[in-house]
């Protein structure tokens, strides 16, 4: 379950329509480089200043950083070989989540839809979701991706308090990230251009992706599960085949 608050937080899982160098270039332009132990995007200064914490560790700060992947097949490579050496596992839930919305309610209705999105959410919590992202923001309404079986909570007669999306469900593909490096970065990212990347599809892959500090999670339609799961090279367990 994932709970966010904070306007910097993701506000609804973003698309990945534009090229996937639109995903690792910014990072490179932030000061990210790959670094060979962590085998991630890592934030030389930070890392330069963890390391002088400990005197043992002083000579590998000093040491030249490795270059950045030059192709995105190597940054695929390196993200898969980071998730296989941290035993990281992609786990397939088959939970039907839709991506709704709060309406743009009038200054009659705002207090009134308030209360049954409040009330949606307290039921939803009573019947322990598997799976529920709400992001609100002091600016937008507010962003709920949840299971398709908790919808009715969110209804008053005949009406819903949310804006239900009109895509298929999605289905999540999680990758559990907290026994990682903390600096590594850039694995949603790297999963995400797997995806991008599948040959074996007539029409375009869409996906949506959140993440946050201690898991990734890809979201596809559920239309697209056999190709995500093919791209991924899983075997039956969840494990990453070589």
């Amino acid at each position: 379950m994932l709970l966010s608050r904070s306007p910097g937080s993701f506000s609804s899982p973003a698309r990945l329509y534009e090229p996937l160098k639109t995903l690792t270039f910014p990072r490179r332009e932030r000061g990210f480089t790959f670094e060979a132990a962590s085998e991630a995007y890592v934030n030389p200064t930070i890392h330069h200043h963890r390391h002088l914490s400990s005197s043992s560790s002083v000579g590998s700060s000093l040491m030249p950083s490795t270059p950045p992947p030059s192709t995105l097949s190597e940054l695929q490579a390196r993200t898969f070989t980071l998730l296989e050496r941290g035993s990281v596992k992609p786990r397939i839930d088959l939970l039907y989540l839709i991506q709704c919305a709060g309406r743009a309610s009038s200054e009659q209705s705002l207090c009134s839809d308030e209360a049954v999105l409040q009330l949606g959410l307290t039921k939803s919590l009573v019947h322990q979701p598997e799976f529920l992202s709400l992001t609100l923001t002091a600016t937008e309404a507010a962003s709920v991706l949840l299971e398709r079986r908790l919808l009715p909570h969110f209804s008053v007669g005949a009406e819903y308090a949310l804006l239900v999306s009109a895509d298929n469900d999605l289905i999540p593909i999680t990758l559990g990230l907290s026994e990682l490096p903390f600096e590594a970065t850039g694995i949603v990212c790297g999963i995400a251009g797997r995806l991008v990347g599948a040959q074996n599809y007539i029409r375009p892959l869409e996906m949506a992706y959140l993440s946050t500090a201690k898991s990734g999670i890809v979201l596809v339609h559920e239309k697209d599960l056999e190709t995500a799961l093919q791209a991924l090279r899983l075997g039956e367990d969840g494990a990453i085949e070589p």
